[in-house]
C-alpha cells in the first residue's frame, strides 16, 4: 500500500512482505525489495510460508511432513509467492489425500500459538533480531498477564511501565 512516511504514520514503520519459516530458520522479504533479490527457491519440510502487513497476515502451512518448495518471484510488477506441494499420484480407481492449512486473519498471539505450528508465532514481528524480539515477546507477555487482571489495556500499558521502571531503577539511581 501506499504508506506516508513520518512519526505519526505507524504503517511506515510496518513490514509489508513475505515471511517463511523453514528449517527451524525465520526469514523475511520487503515487497518493495522483491526486483532488487534474487527469487527465492527454497526446499522445505514442514514450516510455513505467508504474506505479513501491519495487523493481519495470510499463510500457507503444509502438512508437518511434507517436502514442499516456497518460492518467490514477479510476475511483471507484481510479487508472486508460492508453495509447490509434495507431488500425489492416483492410481486409477484409487484414492490419495493431502492436507494443508490456511491461516488469514489478525495477529493475535493466543490463537497463532494455539495452531501448533512451529516458528508461526515469529509472524507477529516483534523484530527481526532473534533476541530483540525475545525481549519483545515477554514485555507483550507481561503486558497481556495485566491486561488480564486488569481488564483495561491503557491502565496494563501503565502497570507494564510502572514494572519497567522499577526494574530499571538502580541503574537510573547508579546515573544520578
Amino acid at each position: 500500500p501506499q504508506v506516508t512516511s513520518g512519526m505519526m504514520h505507524p504503517e511506515s514503520y510496518s513490514f509489508h512482505g513475505v515471511a517463511w519459516f523453514s528449517d527451524k530458520t525465520f526469514e523475511k522479504r520487503k515487497f518493495a525489495k522483491f526486483a532488487e533479490e534474487p527469487a527465492l527457491s527454497k526446499p522445505s519440510t514442514g514450516g510455513w510460508i505467508g504474506m505479513l502487513q501491519h495487523h493481519f497476515f495470510a499463510a500457507w502451512i503444509p502438512g508437518a511432513n511434507d517436502a514442499t518448495t516456497f518460492s518467490t518471484s514477479m510476475n511483471g510488477n507484481r510479487p508472486l509467492v508460492r508453495t509447490l506441494g509434495p507431488a500425489v499420484n492416483v492410481a486409477p480407481g484409487a484414492r490419495a489425500e493431502t492436507s494443508a492449512r490456511l491461516w488469514v486473519g489478525p495477529k493475535l498471539v493466543k490463537q497463532i500459538e494455539a495452531q501448533h505450528v512451529p516458528g508461526l508465532d515469529r509472524a507477529v514481528d516483534f523484530s527481526s533480531f532473534g533476541w530483540l524480539a525475545w525481549i519483545a515477546g515477554l514485555l507483550f507477555a507481561v503486558l497481556s498477564f495485566l491486561h488480564g487482571l486488569i481488564g483495561n489495556w491503557g491502565w496494563a500499558i501503565i502497570g507494564l511501565v510502572v514494572i519497567v521502571k522499577a526494574l530499571m531503577y538502580p541503574l537510573s539511581a547508579a546515573q544520578y
